[in-house]
């Protein structure tokens, strides 16, 4: 019988693993680049960008605040970086975004966000006061998230 060297097949093993594990970092890492240079570009003059490793923050934020897949989550914002945003990261966890239309009345808004059982919703900070006398009656919606261009 042939005398066999387990030592040479096991490091040849070794190796392998090695290079694949090398292989699977590189383009993990090349990924990212190539995620991180991509943003999503406004057509408005605001210059922002967003991109997919901050969908990722607005996702965390809602995660942690216990939004899951099924939950409604509301949009009261004019059509901006903050409301792109909320677009692509709210269904990306499987929750369910819709927006409020700033032309309806507090009776229209108030029964939509009811209807809707809404646990968030997020509104521009120039539109805040269309909405504030609307928190009292509002009794599924756990956070208001007033966003705004201050830091």
């Amino acid at each position: 019988m042939p005398h066999c060297n387990t030592s040479r097949n096991e490091s040849s093993t070794g190796d392998q693993l090695r290079f694949e594990q090398r292989k699977v970092r590189r383009l993990w890492d090349e990924l990212q680049t190539e995620l991180e240079r991509r943003a999503l570009r406004l057509a408005d003059d605001s210059g922002s960008d967003v991109t997919i490793p901050f969908l990722l923050v607005v996702v965390d934020a809602l995660t942690a605040h216990g939004i899951r897949p099924g939950d409604r989550v509301a949009s009261f914002q004019w059509n901006n970086h903050r409301h792109l945003e909320l677009y692509y990261g709210v269904p990306a966890m499987g929750a369910v975004l819709h927006t409020l239309n700033i032309r309806l009345g507090a009776r229209d808004l108030e029964y939509i966000i009811n209807h809707a059982s809404d646990r968030v919703v997020f509104v521009d900070e120039d539109l805040l006061p269309l909405v504030e006398p609307l928190a009292a009656q509002c009794p599924t919606v756990e956070r208001w998230v007033v966003c705004s261009d201050r830091e």
